[in-house]
């Protein structure tokens, strides 16, 4: 495994990382706004 794979691999894992984070995000802004 070359260290672009690797690479490639962790970009992904941070973008996946990164939408979780703004799903969450929206998540907590909309419970607050219906508090």
């Amino acid at each position: 495994m070359g260290n672009v794979e690797k690479f490639k691999r962790i970009r992904k894992i941070i973008r996946i990382i990164n939408i979780l984070l703004a799903i969450a995000f929206i998540a907590i802004l909309i419970m607050v706004i219906i508090k």
